[in-house]
């Protein structure tokens, strides 16, 4: 037996008990997480498709995964809302994912098998990466990558659930292994592996063409190796294949829309409407002319923006390219990454900061996968381990840079989620390490390495999404530096619907960000509501509930210290407090209606009981996200007085 095969052999074992403890991770986490923000609008929209064939819901995602998620449900009984429901009509994803979710259906009974699909593609994945590093640098290392990848808190957060980030990763990686292969002897089966890959990415999310730089330095360097003599012929050869790949690529995105330009179905052709944002103070489009032109335009300015991007994507929908779907998802997507609300440690923006996916990556990222990662980094410069396969590894090295530094210049700064993609690469390329083990030093430490990785998984179990490490001291302390999809996506709900089982004699009030759908069993009070679908309630003594995410003020700006600053709305704030408390005339709000103003007053006074509370301890926390404040009545005058 070889030293190779013997390295090997504790994968027959190891490998099995780590891929049964990463789904026994992750499939408990999908039953006890409540729906998360996103994942309405993933799954309706792929239900949608199903159902209807159509796709005029969040079209800034392409449909395979959604369709891949939903399957479950077609032997599921359900409701569907009715064609001539308005949030059908003018493509309200987020209306349509609430009416489904919450008033026609128990949510909760449709979410965990669509989880159990994403959950399937966690296990391919952490296959492919195992495999992947076995041909790069052998089955030591192809262990420790499993390892890292079953384990890891950022992969068994999203891969348990209904959103695209998991399957991007996989379609990414699973299309630089196929090119790899196909390039190094492009046989029928390896090019058709290829294409179908590519094509499965390009139907997943738009950042696929972050593919395509990796894509072609593999084709060069396949030309560059070939022998001198014969180099000619083999760019020939594989410029034919690569038009049958463009060719089958173009054909692909055509298949995932039924062959069809328009995103509706027949009846609703002329009428539908695909949801666009309109630009600040403009309204909402009435036909689809005026939806192009909203994504079209530059949200800053109001006017059309004149770059080769827009103009491309108007030419490509003038001569009907791709369907409309597709085209009108690219620009919507690219227009909603220009402005987005972001925050990192304590700071807002709204073009987001080149460090922030630096400081998510390093904060999210479990210390002992860094170290990993820099221990692999230097074995392979030392040359310790041989690489396995040249053009593989120069097609992760080039999308890793490209992918990275598209991250560092996007203002899209709502997740460390958003590297997902990355992950497998830092865990190959960790799986380097693997080289020190015939050293009795390497020994321990990747014996010690072992055993991090697994206290990690269990001590981060059930709460993987809101992960932080050991360098801003853990989960508790991570709604100081980020919220959002790295901490609070609502998945905490149906454990305060257990927490107050548990207290029945507590009145709970809720100040939550995101509008998924709430847990049947949850009894609350609403205290801060980011739509009027939930009516709010008076303020009274109680526990007070806040998500990270509302506490951290990037959705809301009146929750944040500055605006409280603002000397023009605390003059506002003292004349309707004093109103509402019988202190003072309505003759200090001239101009005001005594009823408006009253309301004006119960808003903004919710808005300052929030921004209060951001600098007040916690007297108990609900999962990780969710803050709870034990107030009295006397609580409540103080918090929100002028």
């Amino acid at each position: 037996m070889s030293a190779l095969e013997k390295a090997w052999r504790p994968s027959r074992t190891v490998a099995p008990l780590l891929l049964a403890a990463c789904a026994v991770l992750a499939l408990d986490a999908a039953r006890g997480d409540s729906i998360t923000t996103d994942e309405p609008v993933h799954l309706v929209a792929g239900e949608s498709v199903w159902r209807t064939a159509d796709f005029r819901l969040s079209p800034d995602h392409p449909p395979l995964g959604r369709l891949w998620a939903a399957l479950p449900l077609r032997f599921l009984s359900h409701q569907w809302p009715p064609p001539e429901a308005p949030a059908w009509q003018r493509g309200d994803f987020w209306e349509m994912g609430w009416l489904w979710l919450s008033e026609l259906n128990d949510g909760d009974r449709l979410i965990l098998p669509a989880r159990t699909m994403i959950v399937a593609l966690l296990l391919i994945l952490c296959l492919l990466v195992q495999s992947t590093a076995k041909s790069l640098f052998g089955g030591r290392a192809a262990l420790l990558a499993l390892a890292m990848a079953a384990l890891d808190p950022t992969l068994l957060a999203h891969g348990h659930y209904v959103t695209t980030d998991l399957a991007m990763a996989l379609l990414a990686l699973t299309s630089l292994v196929t090119w790899a292969r196909m390039l190094d002897r492009p046989t029928p089966g390896r090019i058709m592996a290829a294409a179908s890959s590519l094509a499965g990415a390009a139907l997943i999310k738009f950042s696929w063409i972050a593919l395509i730089p990796a894509l072609g330095a593999m084709v060069a360097l396949a030309i560059l190796r070939s022998d001198p003599g014969t180099r000619r012929r083999q760019a020939l050869r594989l410029s034919a294949i690569l038009l049958g790949l463009a060719t089958w690529l173009v054909l692909g995105i055509w298949a995932g829309y039924g062959f069809r330009y328009s995103a509706f179905c027949e009846r609703d052709r002329t009428t539908a409407l695909m949801t666009a944002a309109p630009d600040f103070g403009a309204a909402l489009p009435t036909s689809m002319a005026e939806a192009w032109e909203t994504v079209l335009h530059d949200p800053s300015t109001a006017k059309p923006r004149g770059d080769a991007v827009s103009a491309g994507l108007g030419w490509a929908r003038e001569h009907r390219l791709l369907p409309e779907a597709y085209l009108f998802g690219m620009a919507a997507a690219r227009k909603q990454s220009l402005y987005r609300s972001a925050y990192l440690m304590g700071r807002h923006s709204v073009t987001g900061w080149p460090w922030y996916f630096p400081v998510a990556f390093l904060i999210k990222t479990p210390l002992v996968t860094i170290l990993l990662f820099l221990a692999g980094l230097l074995a392979i410069a030392q040359r310790r381990v041989p690489l396995g396969e040249p053009l593989l590894a120069a097609g992760l090295l080039v999308f890793g840079l490209t992918y990275g530094a598209a991250a560092l210049v996007s203002h899209l700064n709502i997740g460390q989620r958003h590297l997902l993609p990355l992950y497998p690469i830092v865990f190959l390329v960790a799986s380097a390490a693997a080289s020190w083990w015939p050293t009795r030093l390497g020994k321990i430490l990747l014996g010690a390495a072992a055993c991090w990785l697994t206290g990690t998984a269990a001590w981060t179990h059930p709460h993987q999404l809101a992960y932080f490490n050991e360098l801003v001291g853990g989960a508790r302390n991570g709604h100081l530096y980020l919220t959002d999809s790295n901490l609070d996506w609502g998945q905490d709900l149906k454990r305060l619907a257990e927490y107050g089982r548990r207290h029945p004699e507590k009145t709970l009030f809720l100040a939550r960000s995101g509008e998924a759908p709430m847990p049947r069993a949850l009894r609350v009070k609403i205290a801060l509501a980011e739509s009027e679908r939930q009516p709010l309630d008076d303020l009274t003594a109680g526990t007070y509930a806040v998500s990270a995410t509302r506490l951290s003020g990037v959705y809301q700006p009146l929750v944040r210290d500055d605006a409280w600053r603002d000397e023009a709305l605390q003059r506002r704030y003292r004349a309707l407090h004093a109103v509402a408390n019988g202190s003072a005339s309505m003759g200090e709000l001239a101009g005001s209606d005594r009823l408006w103003a009253l309301r004006e007053y119960h808003i903004l006074r919710r808005f300052r009981l929030v921004n209060r509370l951001r600098t007040r301890p916690p007297d108990e926390r609900v999962g990780a996200s969710l803050l709870l404040y034990h107030l009295t009545d006397e609580d409540l005058a103080t918090l929100t007085s002028p």
